[in-house]
């Protein structure tokens, strides 16, 4: 019979593993280690680089934050990291401006010219840009009116009020400050408190405000109310969802819905009561440690969250999923991208992540071609395609792919090609391609590398025959970045299943 080709070049379905390789369509690739698709190529994640000057110690940063000067434009970044809260002096030198902190998942609220941080085990703090922190409150900030330990404050400036929640006195409950015209944030009044319904026994875990309006996040259950205006006539009530979310720095608003992961570990998009991920994308989160999971809106289109896997390995424990919001596509698990806290800064429309394992002490900007000093681990793997024909066996016989690559690995081919045939899964054929033009032979400009170039890989005739191929495309390279346009892969039908054995 003829030969035939079928080609992979359009992945409007990113990464689908919640099924079997071999009943995935072909659009779509059962993995996608730090690679995405953007503008109809498979291209590098940002890779991750180095903010801070020298190590702010060995602990996980868990917490970022930002502070503004408004008169004279000084902009610091701030890091919590094992007892201590850090200013990071022209952007990279960690100095030290509070230094008896119960470490914890700290949280930082900017409302200018201050920066407040604390958690539900840190009485919350006051930063002025200065050398020093001050408590916030009456009596060091132990007074009976002042800020309790709150997991979480937010400002409401349609109320000109400060809401908490988390206390661990009371879990339940809602708290707002006096206005800001009569101390704010130093005064919580007694009074000034709403019972947040339960479901299941969950307690509030997140607070957002959108427009005048608070919603509150449980585990379970969602609950929102109208704080808008000075007198305190507010109405709440709870809303209508399927789940809540299990873990708070999950939980972003992107325009006016919201995404967050749930005590199923999924991702949940509300109230367009839709879970992005079921049935497409499968998590391999540690149970134990998904309340600890994070996640942040990055460049207004894409949902980037990481969490520590549940994969039994000494190094790179984290995994990290992207979710393109306009495309509706998720891409991963990527690897070596070991963070514990994120920060999208819009002054740089740069994420910024706190490092946690080999990455302590560490601020990362999410940027470059590599992870911090190391090449990046880019793996695409995609389904057992049949070709549309499960009647006939088929003699694959080439692998032909159209990519770009910048960046040199000394003495053989950047890019590990590999094909798997289903009846022959356990020997892969493996192949590297060398995607860099030979010197003298550009004609634009000698030894740059074209828009993209075509290679070929054989299939030898002992490992090409079976009924479904899967391609595996593997680079890691220092300072390399990679494009993959699309492949094609040729092969000839030989002989129909139902004639086997007569």
């Amino acid at each position: 019979m003829p030969k035939r080709t079928e080609r992979f070049n359009d992945f409007k379905y990113g990464v689908v593993n919640a099924i079997e390789p071999s009943d995935i369509p072909k659009e779509a690739v059962y993995k996608s280690q730090n690679l995405y698709y953007r503008e109809n190529r498979w291209r590098k994640v940002p890779g991750l680089g180095q903010l801070n000057t020298s190590s702010m110690g060995a602990f996980n940063v868990r917490g970022l934050g930002k502070v503004h000067d408004l008169v004279s434009g000084k902009k610091l970044m701030m890091a919590a990291c094992g007892t201590n809260v850090y200013k990071l002096v022209d952007g990279i030198t960690p100095t030290s401006v509070y230094s008896q902190l119960i470490e914890d998942d700290i949280e930082f609220l900017e409302y200018p010219p201050y920066i407040y941080f604390g958690s539900q085990k840190n009485l919350w703090r006051r930063y002025d840009m200065g050398a020093t922190t001050q408590p916030v409150g009456g009596n060091k900030g132990t007074a009976a009116d002042a800020p309790r330990k709150f997991s979480k404050i937010i400002f409401n400036d349609y109320s000109g009020r400060f809401f908490g929640i988390g206390d661990p006195d009371n879990p339940d409950y809602l708290n707002w400050s006096a206005h800001i015209d009569n101390e704010g944030i130093e005064k919580w009044p007694d009074g000034n408190t709403q019972i947040i319904p339960s479901r299941f026994g969950d307690v509030p875990l997140h607070a957002d405000l959108y427009e005048g309006r608070i919603t509150i996040f449980n585990k379970n259950s969602m609950s929102s109310g109208s704080v808008s205006g000075v007198p305190e006539s507010w109405s709440f009530q709870s809303e209508k969802t399927q789940t809540g979310y299990i873990a708070p720095r999950t939980i972003k608003r992107f325009g006016n819905f919201f995404f967050g992961l749930t005590p199923d570990f999924e991702v949940y998009q509300w109230p367009l009561d839709k879970f992005v991920t079921k049935g497409r994308v499968k998590f391999n989160i540690n149970p134990y440690k998904a309340k600890f999971a994070c996640a942040e809106i990055v460049e207004e289109r894409y949902y980037d969250i990481c969490f520590e896997s549940g994969e039994a390995v000494s190094s790179d424990k984290y995994h990290w999923w992207r979710y393109d919001i306009l495309g509706d596509r998720w891409y991963g698990p990527h690897t070596q991208r070991n963070v514990t806290s994120m920060l999208y800064d819009k002054d740089d429309r740069l994420l910024y992540c706190g490092g946690a394992d080999n990455f302590q002490g560490l601020v990362l900007p999410m940027q470059g071609l590599n992870i911090h000093t190391t090449p990046m681990k880019c793996h695409l793997q995609s389904g057992f395609a049949n070709q549309g024909d499960i009647q006939y066996d088929k003699r694959y016989q080439m692998l032909r792919v159209r990519a770009k690559q910048e960046g040199s690995l000394a003495g053989q081919g950047q890019l590990e090609a590999i094909v798997n045939v289903d009846q022959l899964s356990g020997h892969p054929i493996e192949q590297r391609i060398l995607l860099e033009d030979p010197a003298n032979q550009n004609t634009s400009e000698t030894s740059m590398v074209k828009d993209s170039v075509i290679k070929c890989g054989h299939i030898h005739e002992e490992y090409g025959r079976g009924s479904s191929v899967q391609v595996e495309f593997k680079h890691e390279i220092m300072n390399g970045s990679l494009e993959l346009a699309e492949w094609e892969v040729d092969y000839y039908a030989r002989t129909k299943k139902e004639n086997r054995g007569v």
